[in-house]
């Protein structure tokens, strides 16, 4: 969980430097137009002197360049928002699915029938990496089918990740969420660790104000791992 909290702070903490360079170009905006006025005025008084053309037209030129990276430094968080830093809450579930179809030979099946908001989302390293971890634990314990369902109105928000495994060992199923757990089940122990993927997947979407709890799949009768929010509150992360 540490070494995750490294990556978080990485991921926030460059997210930091774009403000930070937004608010760098604003800053220098006011000295550099003063550069340029008196670059300006120099080129009036002795720009026809060959002593000190040269340098005078490299001053002003040199401005205009210092200006046009400015201007695009502050524009970037502005461009960075629009695209990048929103998505489709299914549209993620589609990114995370197909990063696993490229290493797994197990079938994804996302069912959306009932994702009537469809809200979109703040793309939250937390929200990805949570919800990375139970997609990839469905995928390592499945026979060959994971099912993610989605549904969704303006009252709630709910994910139920699913898979024909084995499901939840009932000697562990009181425990599911805490670290350093380990089931005496063989057909589940041979794939299991200590219960870390679960603890750190349900640590960062709780941190999303999601609640996650855990069950036996009615369909397909592996294990079913449900994340649900209050839509206002998914939509405020």
């Amino acid at each position: 969980l540490y070494k995750l909290e490294l990556v978080l702070a990485k991921e926030h903490e460059l997210k930091t430097i774009g403000v930070l360079a937004a608010a760098a170009a604003h800053s220098l905006s006011t000295p550099l137009s003063t550069i340029k006025v008196v670059a300006k005025e120099l080129e009036k008084e002795i720009g026809n002197q060959p002593k000190y053309s040269k340098d005078i037209n490299l001053l002003l030129s040199e401005s205009i360049r210092c200006g046009e990276i400015l201007k695009k430094l502050s524009m970037a968080p502005i461009k960075k928002d629009d695209f990048f830093e929103t998505v489709k809450l299914e549209n993620l579930l589609i990114e995370i699915t197909n990063s696993f179809k490229e290493i797994s030979n197990k079938n994804f099946l996302i069912k959306s029938e009932n994702n009537k908001f469809d809200p979109t989302v703040q793309r939250k390293a937390e929200l990805t990496y949570g919800l990375r971890n139970f997609i990839g634990n469905a995928s390592k314990f499945s026979k060959s089918l994971v099912e993610i369902k989605i549904e969704s109105d303006k009252e709630a928000t709910l994910i139920k990740v699913c898979d024909d495994g084995p499901g939840f060992s009932e000697d562990i199923k009181n425990f599911l969420g805490e670290p350093y757990i380990h089931s005496k089940n063989p057909a589940v122990n041979s794939k299991a660790g200590l219960g870390l993927g679960i603890f750190i997947g349900k640590t960062l979407l709780e941190r999303m104000k999601a609640n996650v709890n855990f069950g036996r799949s009615p369909n397909i009768k592996g294990a079913m791992v449900t994340i649900e929010w209050e839509t206002k509150n998914l939509l405020s992360i």
